[in-house]
This record gives C-alpha cells, sequence and structure tokens, in this order.
C-alpha cells in the first residue's frame, strides 16, 4: 500500500480498515463470476447435426389424397414437402 493509503487507514476504526481490505478481493471476485456467468453462456456445441435436426424439427412430410383433398390443399402440402427437401430434411 502507498504511504497516503496508509495515513488514511491509520484514522480509521479497526473494523472499517478490515472491511476496507476484504472490499477489493470481494469485488474482484463478484467481477470475475460475472465475466464467467456471461462467457458460459456463448458456448456452443459445434456439431452440425444438432444444428440440422433443430432446423428441421417443424418439418416432416405430408401426405395427401388427390381424390378427398382440395386442389389448394395438395398445392400446399407440394410447397411443403419441396421446402424440406431443399432445406435437406429429408429426400
Amino acid at each position: 500500500m502507498t504511504d497516503s493509503a496508509l495515513s488514511r487507514l491509520n484514522g480509521m476504526p479497526r473494523i472499517k480498515r478490515l472491511i476496507a481490505r476484504l472490499l477489493k478481493p470481494v469485488l474482484m471476485l463478484s467481477v470475475l463470476l460475472a465475466v464467467a456467468a456471461d462467457l458460459t453462456g456463448c458456448v456452443t456445441t459445434g456439431t452440425t447435426a444438432t444444428d440440422i435436426n433443430a432446423l428441421c424439427a417443424p418439418w416432416r412430410p405430408i401426405r395427401y389424397s388427390a381424390k378427398s383433398d382440395t386442389p389448394e390443399t395438395v398445392k400446399e402440402v407440394r410447397t411443403h414437402n419441396k421446402t424440406g427437401q431443399n432445406l435437406r430434411c429429408w429426400k
């Protein structure tokens, strides 16, 4: 500690000196833990299989009946199935 810091501490009661001495490491530890918590949120799996599964989760091929479904429904189902193929969720 510097002389000016010591002279300021000498005028304080003993408990205040103890608190002042312990406060810096506690604050440093608090900042370190906060940074560590933030950094753990940035970790990714790094596997593309998980990414593909997440991308394809809402996409499953849909079957339709040309006899009982309307032409509009058939068109929408074909569009859905083509989108799934373009995303490589299925063949």
